[in-house]
């Protein structure tokens, strides 16, 4: 098999559906067309087949601000990591310590 950008894709579907057990990672529903989504889009090479980036979802999931709200909530350091990630190109117009205190709000809340 050659190693062109498609295959690496198909690959990296693959491993991200099998590390979710082939289940939506936010409503656990598996009877749905799951989606392996991109955190990060696929148009940042830099980022495109990290597993990192990758989240099973399902149709009903695979909406922005859903995926957000459930990072923050969930897996803030994965977040941190898309803030970090986003900040390389955005050179650092974005504020780490903004999304740290809006984490400690929402805790506090």
């Amino acid at each position: 098999m050659t190693l062109t950008i498609h295959n690496l894709d198909i690959m990296w579907q693959y491993l991200v559906k099998s590390r979710a057990g082939c289940c939506c990672e936010m409503c656990g529903d598996g009877t749905n067309g799951l989606h392996a989504a991109h955190i990060i889009g696929r148009g940042a090479m830099w980022t495109r087949w990290r597993l990192r980036n990758g989240l099973a979802l399902c149709p009903a999931c695979h909406v922005d601000s859903k995926i957000k709200a459930w990072l923050i909530a969930t897996d803030f350091r994965r977040w941190l990591w898309v803030v970090k990630e986003r900040q390389k190109v955005h050179r650092g117009r974005v504020d780490l310590n903004r999304w740290y205190r809006y984490l400690l709000r929402k805790e506090a809340a």
